[in-house]
This record gives structure tokens, sequence and C-alpha cells, in this order.
């Protein structure tokens, strides 16, 4: 109860605190709607997603070799063409192929990720150019992200996403 009432006077305080922009006070931008609202931001975000699709295919190819070598083994035990000695060097085989798949898969993911951090910082940070242009312009005192941890909400008045999209497609 009494945790509840401290969420939601802090809420409140903080509606207050902004809901009211001076010179000098902070307003907020919504990163995710600058992306998603954004020429280069949609191209990144769809590049994203290719690399999803690329990694799940990337995945299915693997899942498919260990699966085809599997079946071929199963038919080989059924026609007798392996004895105990080869199943045994076929088990290593096995856990061999599948150790590289998940090498290649986690390699492939560590590889994507990197890429799609990469992407997504450098076009932050040309944001937060902008953002910091049209703050010294406007004479806000900061610009934070309202979609940051800790932010709970924001006023209309102190959401300044359209600004700063309408500067950044400029």
């Amino acid at each position: 109860f009494m945790k509840k009432n401290i969420t939601v006077a802090l809420a409140l305080t903080t509606l207050i605190f902004v809901s009211n922009i001076y010179p000098g006070d902070e307003v907020y931008i919504n990163m995710q709607e600058l992306f998603r609202n954004t020429k280069e931001g949609r191209l990144i975000l769809s590049q994203n997603e290719k690399a999803k699709e690329d990694l799940l295919s990337l995945e299915y190819q693997e899942s498919k070799k260990i699966e085809d070598f599997r079946k071929n083994v199963e038919e080989d035990i059924r026609n007798g063409k392996i004895d105990e000695e080869e199943l045994q060097d076929k088990q290593m085989e096995m856990a061999s192929i599948q150790k590289h798949a998940k090498r290649s898969v986690d390699d492939k993911k560590e590889e994507l990720e990197m890429e799609t951090q990469k992407r997504m910082l450098k076009y932050k940070n040309d944001i937060f150019v902008v953002a910091q242009e049209v703050m010294q312009s406007e004479g806000w005192g900061a610009v934070k992200d309202s979609g940051a941890p800790g932010i709970v909400c924001v006023s209309p008045e102190a959401d300044k996403t359209k600004v700063v999209l309408t500067a950044v497609n400029e």
C-alpha cells in the first residue's frame, strides 16, 4: 500500500513538474517514435528486421543439416550399413555438427547484434545533435528520452518529439 502511494505520488510530481514549459526547463522526446517516423530510422528498423530474418534462416539451415544427418544415420542403421563402432563415430560426428551449428548461429547472432547497435547508436547520435540544436534555439534546459528507465509519464507540453522530428526530417 505504501509503495503504491509513493509510486502514484512520484508520477503526479513528475506530471506537475513538466506540465508547464519555461525557458531552461527539461523537455522530452520519444526516440522510438523518431525511429519510426524518419526515413533513416525506418531504414535502420527495416535492416534490423532483415537481420532477424537472416538469423532465423541460418538457424533453420543449421537445424536442417542436423536433422538430415540424423535421418541418414537412422536409415543406415535400419539398412544394416553401420556397426557399433561406426555408430559411435557417427554419434561423435553428430555432436560435432551440433556444436558447429550452435557456434555458427551464436557468432552470426553476435555479429548482427553488434551491427544493429552500431547503426542505432550512430543514428541516435545524429538525432541528439539535431535535438541539441533545437534545444539551444528553443531555450530548453535539457532534452531527455521519454522512453528512458525511470520516466513514468510526460505531459503533452513537455513532449517535443514532433518539434525534433520536423528538424530531423529537414
